[in-house]
């Protein structure tokens, strides 16, 4: 093959973005499943990602606040 010019594309691994083999210390889980609020503005989650877009990376960054379903979120370029 290689005589012909011929070769495999080798499809690249995931690349994992967390390093869970740390000695750094874990948060506590504040929420323990239970996600039922009393007050408005008393807990907030959030997640954040990474996407692809081609021409760059963005990070899209979702934050609920579990008094109320509005999701509020935001996307920026670094």
């Amino acid at each position: 093959m290689r005589a012909n010019g011929l070769f495999v594309r080798k499809k690249r691994k995931c690349i994992p973005t967390t390093n869970a083999k740390h000695n750094y210390p874990i948060a506590p889980n504040l929420l323990s499943k239970e996600f039922d609020v009393e007050k408005e503005n008393q807990v907030k989650v959030s997640v954040i990602t990474y996407i692809d877009t081609k021409q760059y990376w963005v990070y899209l960054t979702v934050v609920i606040v579990l008094f109320h379903p509005k999701n509020n979120w935001l996307v920026y370029e670094r």
